[in-house]
């Protein structure tokens, strides 16, 4: 058996939080998450070997053409005292933060326990619900309060090879109701994303992805949580494996030996 990373680029994992309701329709209260949850906590729960993760605050990934590590302070380490001051300061009243978390899948099922661990660190009351994947992913367009049967947060991974831009990277739309689970609503980020698809030269794009990545981080419309490489086995029979971000099985030769 040969094993090798054949996606160079790898994935990123991310949380999302439920815009509509309390205590997540707060700014503060968002930012005070973000700064509770550190990603190399995440990672090393998720991964395990550091030879196959990185902590990265970038939105479009680092390695990508418009990497910006805007917010890394908030993002990147865990800082429990921070986040607690912004609780504060919000008037958190303790609302119940319901976290999904999918027991199914070995890619999924960690980060809401690191997550919902350091926000109870924080000062947040947290009541992790488990379930399977397919209900999470039934459970997401759920619009409803938690009190209701919605959620507050929920986590999930992308590869990067489709999130390097503001219109591949679903995650940072922002129209209200129409955007991506979470519902996010911040119409400066729709006009940027509008410009960039505008935009002349690669300067442009740069600068307007910059400004992305600050509006997408202060108003936490996704919080990254580092990057990762998923290693590939395979016979040692087979020849001519291609590098790619999916699987891929032409090119592929198969000896006797």
């Amino acid at each position: 058996i040969k094993v090798e990373v054949l996606d160079k680029l790898g994935a990123w994992t991310y949380f999302r939080f439920n815009h509509l309701h309390a205590p997540f329709n707060n700014r503060l209260i968002r930012q005070a998450a973000m700064y509770a949850v550190g990603q190399e906590n995440v990672l090393k729960a998720l991964v395990g070997n550091p030879q196959y993760y990185k902590p990265c605050a970038a939105v479009f990934g680092c390695g990508n053409p418009y990497e910006n590590d805007y917010g890394k302070e908030m993002v990147v380490p865990a800082n429990i005292e921070k986040a607690q001051a912004l609780l504060k300061q919000a008037n958190y009243d303790g609302t119940p933060v319901v976290i999904l978390q999918p027991t199914d899948i070995a890619m999924l099922s960690a980060q809401p326990v690191v997550i919902g661990d350091a926000l109870r660190k924080a000062g947040f009351k947290v009541d992790m619900k488990t379930m399977d994947w397919q209900t999470v992913a039934t459970q997401q367009s759920n619009q409803k309060s938690p009190a209701e049967g919605g959620w507050n947060i929920f986590s999930t991974y992308s590869i990067l090879a489709t999130s390097g831009d503001p219109f591949g990277n679903t995650t940072i739309a922002s129209n209200g109701k129409k955007a991506w689970a979470g519902w996010p609503d911040v119409p400066q980020i729709e006009s940027l994303r509008l410009e960039f698809a505008r935009a002349k030269d690669d300067a442009e794009r740069k600068k307007i992805t910059a400004q992305l990545q600050k509006l997408v981080i202060d108003e936490g419309v996704v919080a990254p949580l580092g990057q990762f490489l998923i290693p590939a086995a395979y016979s040692t029979k087979l020849s001519g494996v291609l590098q790619s971000p999916v699987t891929v099985f032409w090119n592929l030769k198969k000896s006797d030996k």
